[in-house]
């Protein structure tokens, strides 16, 4: 949207007083996410004067028709079918009224839409790494899901146009690519019945200026040698799978039509240990399932001891309206999944410092990332941490390191570390001379 607004001569701010049209791009997979969305147009609205507000994505897909009803203050619901067409919502705000019979204009329709590599693109990340969304949409249809409802079915971007965007980011100065998408690991599976994400990452790394390749949102039973064999051979391709298994107690895996088993699970993470014995592994998972037992929830305990994933997202779970996961018995009370939250994070803290700890002394390679103003200190990642969702390494050396764009090392350098010391979470490091 930015790229399309961009190019269709509209200066883009981030200050909300100066603007004349404000976009909410909101998120609605869990609850927690739908309030936020929810908090942040009604705030929006309240400070409004002469703005006219924009609500796109999930929520808008999912429930503008009640939003249209309480929100009249917004112009303008817009969908995920519809984002292609935000320049001439833009349009239609600063040249026409804003609505019909005092509603807001509500475009939505089947999520159908798919950017290519002609689609105009701003980054709003920093400039060194970029998200590559290599597919929309998922088919697995789980059952405590609405990716279905609101991205559509799976659908992947052609190999050419995924390698001419990623040329094109590399030709702007982005040295790190974040595959993303609902199910990274079905990439092709609707183009040619094959799954192409190990071709994907090879042709990839022919890409000149990209120097670090990432998968996030892999599923677990569809890792296969193939895959593991390019992460382990090619080296521009990271060491680092993300994959979330949400549970393994196969009772729950049933109820949540995660089409595997707890055996499977086992299987398949004890085949990526053995193929690439220096990963890193991220998981999710979701506790207060309806239907968990303590029993269901000790299991999964025990299997997080045992497995000792370098990251781990834990989410209770929510109830969404349209799932038949909401219409199951044995729906568990809130303070149920806060509890059980807080014991698995406890258990994980501890796993993740003892992990850390053990690579004090070692030298690794990382990216420098940013720089904490408030603390007056550089972070960095190793290959083995993905941006805002991992922790950090925290430059303590800073005389080493120069300020943005001021010194020998900059920010969007890759640079080597020794690993002096650790966090609960983060790594601290040394730059090497």
């Amino acid at each position: 949207m930015l790229g399309l607004l961009q190019r269709g001569g509209y200066e883009l701010t981030s200050d909300e007083q100066k603007a004349d049209i404000l976009i909410i791009n909101t998120c609605a997979f869990i609850e927690s996410a739908k309030q936020e969305s929810i908090d942040t147009i009604i705030a929006r609205c309240e400070r409004a004067n002469h703005q006219k507000i924009v609500v796109t994505g999930c929520l808008a897909q999912r429930y503008s028709d009640e939003l249209a009803e309480t929100l009249p203050e917004v112009s303008v619901f817009v969908g995920t079918g519809e984002f292609h067409q935000i320049v001439k919502v833009c349009d239609l705000l600063t040249e026409t009224a804003t609505s019909t019979n005092g509603k807001p204009l509500i475009l939505i329709s089947s999520p159908q839409y798919l950017y290519d590599h002609l689609t105009p693109r701003v980054l709003s990340t920093p400039k060194h790494y970029a998200y590559l969304k290599i597919a929309e949409g998922c088919d697995k249809r789980c059952s405590f899901c609405t990716i279905p409802q609101m991205r559509g079915v799976h659908r992947s971007r052609s190999l050419d146009s995924l390698l001419a965007e990623a040329r094109h980011l590399a030709e702007s100065g982005v040295r790190e690519l974040i595959l993303i998408s609902q199910d990274s690991t079905s990439y092709g599976m609707d183009l040619t019945g094959k799954r192409l994400l190990p071709k994907l990452l090879k042709n990839l790394t022919q890409v000149d200026g990209i120097e670090w390749i990432r998968v996030l949102y892999a599923y677990p039973t569809l890792v296969d040698e193939e895959l593991l064999d390019v992460i382990v051979t090619e080296k521009k391709v990271c060491g680092y799978l993300d994959i979330p298994i949400q549970h393994i107690h196969d009772d729950i895996l049933r109820r949540m039509v995660r089409k595997t088993t707890s055996a499977q699970l086992r299987r398949r993470i004890t085949l990526i240990k053995h193929k690439a014995p220096d990963i890193t592994l991220r998981s999710t998972v979701i506790v207060g399932f309806p239907g968990e037992t303590e029993e269901h929830f000790k299991t999964l305990l025990d299997f997080i001891q045992e497995m000792e994933f370098d990251h781990l997202g834990v989410f209770a779970y929510s109830k969404e309206g349209g799932t038949p996961a909401s219409k199951m018995k044995g729906q568990l009370p809130e303070e149920v999944k806060r509890e059980r939250v807080e014991r698995l994070i406890e258990i994980q803290k501890n796993i993740a410092f003892q992990k850390r700890r053990s690579y004090i002394g070692n030298e690794m390679i990382v990216l420098l990332d940013g720089f904490d103003e408030n603390n007056c200190v550089v972070y960095a990642r190793t290959e083995g941490q993905a941006p805002e969702i991992d922790d950090v390494v925290y430059i303590s050396s800073p005389t080493e390191v120069a300020y943005p764009y001021s010194g020998k090392i900059s920010i969007g350098e890759f640079v080597p570390v020794k690993i002096v010391g650790t966090y609960e979470y983060d790594f601290i490091g040394e730059v090497v001379r």
